[in-house]
This record gives C-alpha cells, sequence and structure tokens, in this order.
C-alpha cells in the first residue's frame, strides 16, 4: 500500500518545510534565485529544488524498504511502486533542468549555477 503522501500523478510535491504544494513550488521568495532571473528561471529552479528534495526523499525510502523486501511480499509491492515513481520524478527532474537551461539562454545568460557554457 502506498502512502497517502506524495504518490506518482497527483501533482503534490513537498516543499521546503515539508508541506506539500500543488505547483511544487515554495511560497518563498528566497529560493536561491538571482533577482535578475526572469520568473520562468526562477519558477523552474525552485521546481528543481522540490523534485530534489523529493526524490532524495524516495530513495531514502527505497533503501529502507529494501531491506524488507525480501522477506515481506508487501514491502516488495512497495518497493516497486517507489521504484518507479522515483524514476518519474527522476524524468521530471531532468526535463526541468533542460527547461531551465533554454530559458537562461532565451535569457541571455548562457551561464548559470547549473549548467556551464563551455560544457
Amino acid at each position: 500500500m502506498t502512502p497517502p503522501s506524495a504518490s506518482k500523478g497527483d501533482g503534490v510535491r513537498p516543499t521546503a518545510d515539508g508541506a506539500p504544494s500543488s505547483t511544487g513550488l515554495k511560497t518563498s521568495s528566497n529560493d536561491g534565485a538571482e533577482s535578475g532571473d526572469s520568473p520562468v528561471v526562477k519558477q523552474l529552479k525552485a521546481q528543481i529544488k522540490a523534485l530534489r528534495q523529493r526524490l532524495s526523499a524516495l530513495q531514502r525510502q527505497i533503501e529502507a524498504e529494501s531491506k524488507q523486501a525480501s522477506v515481506d511480499k508487501e514491502a516488495a509491492a512497495k518497493l516497486q511502486a517507489l521504484s518507479t515513481e522515483a524514476s518519474a520524478v527522476s524524468a521530471a527532474l531532468e526535463t526541468a533542468q533542460g527547461q531551465l537551461a533554454q530559458a537562461q539562454q532565451a535569457g541571455g545568460k548562457s551561464s548559470g549555477s547549473l549548467f556551464s557554457a563551455t560544457a
């Protein structure tokens, strides 16, 4: 049985304080974005941060469940569900990072904290 917290496809992402947010974005303005960033870049950076936090939490859950999965069929099923969700979050993270790179290039910022223009 999957936990009632954010599950795959429900659009709920945890915020920095762990509370779910339907957009996956933090409500505070102190998200590490530079003051000169466009709203799109700021939003993408916040989304990336939230996705990274969710992926990290999923990885911790997977590690804990994997210890039980060899002896407990329910834990094995939960482990599979967690792995599927982690894959989806990882794909969303990669997509958001690509969108951020495009948004930064479109805004005249060819290099940022996540990407190098010389790479």
